[in-house]
């Protein structure tokens, strides 16, 4: 069991968001990254691309021509969880292009502690904390935070994929300045597919990012720390039992 003060590790998926890919979610994040290791020495934080490799076709925006394709001689890839400009996707359709694929991303590096994703890399965090016995039954996820988060637009894969609130504890951070993923979409992930209870919320003065502000960052931390601490101890708890029960197990053995 993973704890701050263990040498095991504390792993973290990463999920970025439409048009990105891990090493760019990495560099847009590294204020995030770096004061997190620094408050806990023992994270290790997994960044994976998308499962969907765009084209430019795949693109909704205008800004397509503003994305380099090459950086430095080396040849630039783009990802999403799946492509924006579809009406309507199957259940079949999304689960070999996106579920299979995180799931080899469980078996192959997990277990995972938590689970962090911004904007379409969001909402699939969101898929993981809710449905986490799909991709790994013996995966015990301890936390989800999700920027920019909203639910899926397509009612059959909320219906299958999100049909279960969330229990988990998650941070949702959204832009009070955001126009791509609209303040009432990131509420709407709140108020309709989590548990009040296990929810914090944080709005931040800007946009569609991630800030980097060591200040705004540490909060984030601190809730990470505090969440993990909390999971473990009500992990140890569980599997200590109900000590009333314990002994009553006891005397029945004896008897």
């Amino acid at each position: 069991m993973p704890s701050l003060n263990s040498s095991s590790k504390t792993k973290i998926l990463f999920l970025h968001g439409f048009a990105q890919s891990g090493k760019i979610f990495e560099a847009k994040t590294s204020g995030f990254r770096k004061n997190l290791k620094k408050s806990i020495p023992n994270v290790e934080m997994v960044y994976v691309d998308g499962s969907i490799k765009l084209s430019k076709t795949d693109f909704h925006f205008d800004s397509i021509s503003k994305l380099d394709s090459t950086r430095g001689g080396e040849q630039i890839n783009y990802y999403g969880w799946w492509t924006t400009h579809d009406d309507s996707i199957s259940e079949s359709q999304f689960h070999s292009n996106t579920i299979a694929y995180l799931q080899r991303v469980f078996k192959e590096q997990g277990p995972f502690d938590g689970v962090i994703g911004f904007s379409q890399g969001a909402a699939m965090a969101a898929i993981v904390a809710s449905s986490i016995s799909l991709f790994d039954p013996s995966n015990v996820l301890k936390f989800a935070i999700v920027f920019s988060g909203f639910p899926l637009k397509f009612e059959n894969l909320q219906r299958k994929y999100l049909g279960k609130r969330i229990t988990i504890p998650t941070l949702h951070i959204f832009g009070e300045l955001d126009t791509v993923i609209l303040n009432e979409a990131s509420e709407l992930l709140v108020t309709q597919f989590c548990k009040s209870n296990t929810v914090t919320v944080y709005r931040h003065p800007g946009g569609h990012f991630v800030p980097n502000n060591k200040f705004i960052v540490n909060n984030w931390i601190n809730w990470i720390k505090v969440t993990l601490k909390e999971q473990d101890s009500k992990r140890q708890a569980e599997e200590k039992g109900d000590p009333v029960d314990n002994l009553l197990d006891e005397i029945d053995n004896f008897f």
